[in-house]
């Protein structure tokens, strides 16, 4: 893209950009020059162009077949702002007397566990997974799993359901939320990362209704799957106490026909993550008297 600043100076080529609506750009990420040095210049010019046009923050995407281009994007003030497999996203924030109000990457994993209750029998469909954090002992758990991209939180519990008991099951609700923070955030009110990659986990426990009965584990990850009484799985001791109140929170909401609505903090010490770790419970599950 050829761009002049009047008419009596010789057109420069910038990079080919979209802007936004903040008045930043996003340059078009498959028209990035192949070689470094011509990559350094068209760059160079770029950025003064865009400087003189009082634009703000700049997204450089850069596919993996042209990572060799990094080092000079970085050379020119960029930082990585997000990565996907088969690309990284960059940032430059151009004015000079402001503070860079471009969004930080995601910070936070999310999941989703399934609660699958059988109201008949008034059993829960548990798992214990085939690996476990080194020096912690095996524990039953809720099927679940992260949620994919683009993914409804409703369906990723119904995918994930299938795919480690080969329970199908529909999706009834939100059960309850849980908010994962370290002994320090609790002091602040804030999220400190005490989950992978230096990120905050957000869990979510989705309510369904399972379809059909006979399981059938996931072999490369799950070591046993099994129908639990759900008032064994509230005082069992290889569940943890998050996990446990959650059962006994929806019990009382069966029994006393009405949602289980409150905020409650559960302290644990992790050891594979060597820190304490407070669970933030929010439920909202609306059952009535027989779970359905």
């Amino acid at each position: 893209m050829e761009v002049a600043a009047s008419a009596s100076e010789v057109p420069v080529t910038i990079l080919a950009a979209k802007v936004d609506f903040y008045n930043g750009v996003t340059v078009d990420s498959t028209t990035l020059p192949h070689d470094a040095s011509s990559f350094d210049s068209v760059l160079s010019a770029s950025l003064e162009h865009w400087k003189k046009e009082g634009k703000r923050g700049v997204w450089l995407g850069i596919p993996i077949a042209l990572s060799h281009l990094i080092p000079t994007a970085a050379k020119h003030g960029f930082v990585f702002h997000s990565a996907e497999p088969a690309s990284v996203m960059m940032t430059r924030w151009l004015p000079d007397n402001e503070t860079c109000l471009l969004p930080d990457g995601a910070s936070h994993t999310v999941g989703v566990g399934g609660f699958v209750y059988n109201a008949e029998k008034r059993e829960l469909l548990v798992i214990r997974e085939k690996y476990i954090p080194t020096g912690m002992a095996p524990f039953y758990k809720l099927p679940g799993g992260y949620v994919k991209a683009g993914e409804a939180l409703g369906l990723a519990a119904e995918r994930e359901v299938e795919e480690e008991t080969g329970i199908k099951a529909e999706f009834q609700g939100i059960i309850t939320f849980s908010s994962v923070l370290t002994a320090a955030a609790a002091t602040t009110l804030r999220h400190m990362h005490p989950h992978l990659f230096s990120n905050s986990d957000i869990y979510f426990v989705a309510l369904l209704k399972p379809l059909s009965f006979a399981t059938s584990r996931q072999e490369e990850e799950i070591e046993e799957v099994l129908w639990m009484p759900i008032d064994e799985y509230r005082t069992h001791p290889s569940v943890n106490a998050v996990n446990q109140r959650i059962a006994s929170l929806f019990v009382e909401s069966l029994g006393q026909g009405r949602p289980a609505l409150g905020l409650e903090t559960i302290e644990l010490t992790s050891d594979w993550m060597k820190a304490k770790t407070f669970h933030d419970l929010y439920t909202f599950c609306n059952t009535d008297a027989k779970g359905n």
